[in-house]
């Protein structure tokens, strides 16, 4: 059976990951944790990544933005073909955060998501048949991480000027494929400061 195989390969990988992570094999695990306040001191690196999905769209809009180190901040966006759900839109956009991680060269991260349903799916590993594609996708891309989190962050924290929320929100109005990542130049990341509090 391919699902017993993949499910068996899956948890040897997993094993095997965890084994490779001595003390605090915990820290690769989900977590639906919240986040740090933004006035706490930020853990990087970290990726804050959203959806933006509408019933009578023919696209769907993803947003990340990378805090890699302090001052060294990237921003991306997605456009791509309409999915069955907001929550599907929230995974795909996740996925693809991922893959723009590693892209970067970065294999320890930690995703902020603001939809709790989606980190508690993950969490829970739970039987969802019209999301099997992502959870399968979603797995092989999160052990090519040497580190890898998700955590459930408030919407307040995802919603500045150039945080993933607004950027998912431009990439759908759009109306056309779409994928790109930045980095922030250190003058944008100037006016976003003074004008949001620090990125």
């Amino acid at each position: 059976m391919p699902l017993d195989t993949f499910q068996f390969a899956r948890a040897e990988a997993e094993a095997w990951k965890l084994a490779q992570l001595g003390p605090n094999p915990m820290e690769s695990n989900v977590s639906v944790e919240q986040a740090p306040n933004e006035a706490e001191t930020v853990i990087r690196p970290r990726c804050q990544v959203d959806a933006s999905w509408t019933y009578n769209s023919s696209f769907f809009g993803g947003g990340l933005v990378i805090e890699a180190e302090e001052n060294v901040t990237f921003k991306g966006a997605l456009t791509s073909a309409q999915v069955a759900s907001p929550l599907q839109a929230e995974f795909r956009s996740l996925i693809w955060a991922m893959k723009m991680t590693r892209r970067l060269g970065l294999n320890s991260m930690c995703f902020e998501s603001n939809c709790l349903e989606l980190v508690r799916l993950i969490e829970k590993d739970e039987d969802w048949p019209s999301l099997a594609l992502e959870l399968e996708e979603f797995y092989a891309t999160f052990s090519s991480f040497h580190l890898c989190s998700l955590v459930y962050i408030p919407r307040v924290l995802n919603v500045r000027a150039v945080r993933a929320d607004a950027l998912a929100k431009e990439a759908r109005a759009r109306d056309c494929f779409s994928s790109h990542v930045n980095l922030i130049s250190p003058s944008e990341l100037a006016i976003t400061a003074n004008s949001n509090g620090i990125v």
